[in-house]
């Protein structure tokens, strides 16, 4: 490669990498904010006028270097935490290999459907209706496993993300705080027994033969099901090939995603890596910025490959084309909506309507606010439930003297319990679209699971949340915190 093609293609990544370390005299020279911000706006002003990064998205690095800066604070910004997040998604999606640019979800799907239905000569060993229950069951695993993995975090789905921008802005002055290690701390064993539960309940239902061989020996057909299952893993595992560039590059970005993430804010209220920043100038928001903006930077493929050609892991046009706005825009709407609500007062005139529940006990308000969730999600997309019921939540735990972790908590997990219909949840709108599933088949299964679910969330409610939130604690302002 000649020297004019090498930069080329090496010019941009070369001017991203340099102009940083070129200003960096400005800064700890003169230790002012005053020279922080020019740091900043030189650095700016050199991407936009070489376009070594799209515009776009030197337009978003104010809001990741002012805060690392010191120069502004970053509140714990919903959309940038919501963008971030799903643009790191996005990222593992396009790092994917599925042939025919199909998702992997729909592969997986449609690979075990049509296994079985090539596969004459297993059809002639074990019945049609143990091959459709199977059949059933096994896609039913892959939507299940999505709602549950959403759980596990605060920004797999949109109605934890809702909960953490609705606890930093309505208890933005108390003790009470929700970050990614106390949640996954409650939550990770909540997400454990529901997968245990979805498991058992799978078996019986679609498996029972397996789940019981010594009641049901003759009818037994595991070998032959165990065969096939293996003969389709065994083939995607070796169609995959080695990890690619790519691939690891991206690996290791959700891999520091999670860990700046998880040691932000550590157990007891001390800092975490945090501590080397100014207080409350930086957010996850800015985590999940920084992560999303260094995907449109980073090369596609090694640099050292022959004839390489600088491509970033995913470009700012597919990006814009391919991310979900829709559900950005819903979450500035819900956060509207339930400031609207405790504005107007009409949160108070709705939690004045559950006046039965103030004179019951604990117990009976959380299973009654579980069962409200679950019963509103069903039928109505679960961010939009969030946003007019946490308002009338917060309301009812005020006037019952009840902590407001104790109710919002359980009622963000209930709220991702969407099993009966196909417009529950996505990932039940998307295995009914294969036409092996249909309404029956969710509604009867997943009445189960909403039971079973519920059960759990009022279990971990109830015992292991209390010492992780220290709900113990009475609700203190920050006012009359001591340092």
């Amino acid at each position: 490669m000649t020297i004019r093609l090498w930069l080329k293609e090496w010019y941009k990544i070369m001017i991203v990498i340099i102009t940083p370390i070129l200003l960096l005299p400005l800064p700890l020279l003169l230790q002012t904010d005053e020279s922080k911000c020019a740091y900043a706006i030189l650095m700016l002003l050199i991407y936009w006028i070489t376009e070594a990064i799209p515009i776009p998205v030197t337009s978003l690095l104010p809001l990741v270097l002012f805060p690392l800066l010191g120069i502004l604070k970053s509140n714990e910004d919903t959309a940038a935490l919501f963008f971030g997040s799903g643009t790191l998604a996005y990222a593992i999606q396009s790092s994917d290999r599925p042939p025919n640019g199909q998702s992997v979800e729909v592969i997986n799907i449609s690979t075990l459907s049509s296994d079985e239905e090539r596969s004459t000569e297993q059809e002639q060993k074990l019945s049609s209706d143990q091959v459709i229950k199977l059949r059933k069951g096994l896609i039913l695993c892959v939507a299940y496993g999505a709602v549950y993995g959403g759980l596990s975090t605060i920004v797999g789905s949109a109605a934890t993300i809702f909960l953490k921008a609705f606890v930093d802005e309505q208890y933005a002055n108390t003790n009470f705080r929700i970050t990614f290690l106390n949640y996954l701390l409650f939550v990770l064993p909540v997400v454990v027994l529901m997968m245990i539960t979805c498991w058992l309940w799978l078996q019986i239902r679609y498996n029972y033969h397996d789940l019981l061989p010594w009641c049901f020996c003759k009818y037994r057909s595991s070998n032959d099901v165990d065969k096939q299952l293996k003969k389709t893993l065994r083939r995607q595992y070796n169609e995959l090939g080695f990890l690619q560039w790519n691939e690891g590059i991206v690996l290791a970005l959700f891999l520091t995603t999670v860990t700046l993430w998880t040691t932000r804010d550590l157990a007891g209220g001390q800092r975490g890596w945090n501590v080397l920043f100014r207080s409350e100038y930086v957010s996850n928001g800015t985590v999940a910025l920084l992560i999303g903006i260094l995907t449109m930077i980073l090369p596609n493929d090694n640099p050292c490959s022959k004839n390489w050609k600088y491509k970033p892991i995913i470009s700012w046009t597919d990006l814009s084309k391919n991310y979900p706005w829709g559900t950005l825009t819903l979450l500035g709407a819900g956060l509207s909506i339930s400031q609207a609500f405790q504005v107007s007062k009409l949160s108070n005139l709705l939690a004045n309507a559950l006046h039965f529940l103030h004179d019951s006990s604990r117990m009976a308000i959380l299973v009654a606010i579980i069962v409200l969730n679950e019963l509103c999600t069903q039928i109505v997309n679960n961010l939009s439930v969030a946003s007019i019921l946490f308002p009338v939540i917060t309301t009812l735990a005020s006037t019952t003297e009840i902590h407001p972790a104790r109710l919002l908590l359980p009622s963000s997990l209930a709220l991702s319990l969407g099993f009966l219909l196909p417009i529950s949840s996505q990932p039940n709108s998307v295995i009914f679209a294969t036409g092996y599933i249909q309404t029956r088949d969710l509604f009867t299964t997943g009445i189960m699971l909403n039971l079973l679910g519920g059960l759990i969330i009022f279990l971990a409610s109830t015992t292991w949340m209390i010492p992780i939130f220290d709900l113990n604690q009475p609700l203190i302002s920050s006012s009359n915190l001591t340092l």
